[in-house]
C-alpha cells in the first residue's frame, strides 16, 4: 500500500514540474530577445486614450538588430507628436534629442462620396525588455478641457508592454516592404518574404538604389519640361495679348468746347483689348502732344484753355501685360476751338 501512495505521489510531484518547467519555457519564449530580424508582438493598449491603430489588432513590429530590439508601432489618434522612454517628469527635463517624434503617413479615403484625409503616426521606439511594462510618457497636441476625449498640451504617462514574437506572414512582411523607409525592416521583411539569404540583399539592395535614381531623375525631367512648357504658354499668352492691344486702336474721338467753363470733352468707344486710356493734347496739328489725362472711362473733361484757340487731341489705349503697360495706336486726331 505504501509503495502505490509513494508511487503516486511521485507520479504527481513530476506531473506538477512537468507543468512548470512548461509555463517556465512559455514564459521564456514570450519574453526572451529572439535573434536578429523582424517580428510580430503583441501590444495592449496604452491607455484609454493611447490606443494601437485599429487595423494592426494590438500588434506592432519588433525589429531586432544586434540583439537590441525596436518595436516599430502605430497609435490611433494623431493628437500625440512625440514619445520619451521615461517618465512624464524626466520627458520635461530632457533633452530635445532624446524625444522620439512621429513619422506621418498621410491617408484619404472616399466615405459616400465624400473624401477624407487621416494621419496615421509611427514611432520607433527602443525597448529593453519583452513582457514587461515600459514607461513611456507621450505629448498631447490637442488643445480642450481634460474631461471628454482632449486633452490639454502636455506630457502624459503611459505604460507599453510587448511580448509574443513571432516570425512575419507573407502578407505582413508585403505590406512592410510596400510602406516601410527603414532599411533594415525593408531588408528582414524582404528575406521573411522571398527566403533570399543577407548575402544576396546587397544586389537587390543596389538594383532598388539605381531603380530609384533613375525614377527620381525622371520625376525631375518631368518637371523641368513641364516648368518649360508652363513658361513657353505663360510668354505665348503673353505675347498674344501684347499685339492684341498694340494693334487696335482707340476708335470715335470727339471734342466739344463749353463757353460758360472754358472747358473741352472729349469722348470715344470703348476699346475691349484695353483697360485705360491717355489723352493728349497738343496745339497744333503736327505739334508736341502731352498726356492730359488719365482715365479708364471713355471720357475725360480737360481744363486751362484759352478762348478762341484751336486744340488737338488723340487718345492712346493701354493695358498691363506681364508687368508693364502696352499701348495701342494712336487715334485720329480731333479738332476743337475753345470757346
Amino acid at each position: 500500500m505504501k509503495k502505490k501512495i509513494h508511487a503516486i505521489i511521485t507520479l504527481t510531484v513530476s506531473f506538477i514540474m512537468i507543468m512548470a518547467l512548461s509555463v517556465v519555457d512559455n514564459a521564456d519564449a514570450s519574453t526572451r530577445v529572439p535573434e536578429d530580424g523582424l517580428y510580430k508582438v503583441e501590444v495592449p493598449d496604452p491607455a484609454p486614450m493611447c490606443k494601437i491603430l485599429a487595423e494592426d489588432n494590438n500588434t506592432c513590429d519588433l525589429l531586432v538588430k544586434d540583439g537590441k530590439m525596436t518595436a516599430v508601432f502605430r497609435l490611433n489618434s494623431d493628437g500625440y507628436d512625440k514619445i520619451y522612454v521615461g517618465t512624464k517628469e524626466d520627458a520635461a527635463v530632457a533633452d530635445q534629442s532624446e524625444w522620439i517624434y512621429r513619422t506621418e503617413e498621410k491617408r484619404t479615403t472616399v466615405d459616400e462620396g465624400v473624401e477624407i484625409t487621416t494621419t496615421i503616426c509611427t514611432y520607433e521606439m527602443p525597448v529593453e525588455a519583452l513582457g514587461t511594462g515600459i514607461s513611456v510618457a507621450t505629448h498631447s497636441i490637442s488643445k480642450g478641457e481634460t474631461s471628454g476625449s482632449n486633452y490639454i498640451k502636455g506630457w502624459y504617462d503611459r505604460t507599453f508592454i510587448f511580448s509574443n514574437p513571432r516570425g512575419l506572414t507573407t502578407e505582413e512582411a508585403d505590406s512592410i516592404i510596400k510602406s516601410t523607409q527603414n532599411i533594415e525592416m525593408l531588408r528582414f521583411a524582404a528575406e521573411a518574404k522571398t527566403g533570399i539569404l543577407p548575402s544576396e540583399y546587397d544586389a537587390l539592395q543596389q538594383k532598388y538604389d539605381e531603380t530609384e535614381a533613375a525614377r527620381a531623375a525622371a520625376v525631375t525631367a518631368k518637371s523641368k519640361a513641364e516648368s518649360t512648357v508652363s513658361n513657353l504658354n505663360t510668354t505665348v499668352n503673353n505675347l498674344n495679348a501684347k499685339i492684341a492691344v498694340m494693334g487696335t486702336k482707340v476708335g470715335g474721338v470727339k471734342a466739344k468746347a463749353y463757353r460758360s467753363s472754358h472747358k473741352i470733352t472729349v469722348s470715344w468707344s470703348k476699346n475691349s483689348k484695353v483697360t485705360g486710356y491717355k489723352v493728349y493734347r497738343a496745339t497744333s496739328l503736327n505739334g508736341s502732344y502731352k498726356a492730359v489725362k488719365t482715365t479708364t472711362s471713355n471720357t475725360a473733361t480737360i481744363k486751362n484753355h484759352k478762348k478762341g484757340k484751336t486744340y488737338y487731341y488723340k487718345v492712346i489705349g493701354y493695358k498691363n501685360v506681364a508687368g508693364s503697360n502696352v499701348y495701342t495706336k494712336d487715334s485720329a486726331i480731333c479738332v476743337v476751338k475753345a470757346k
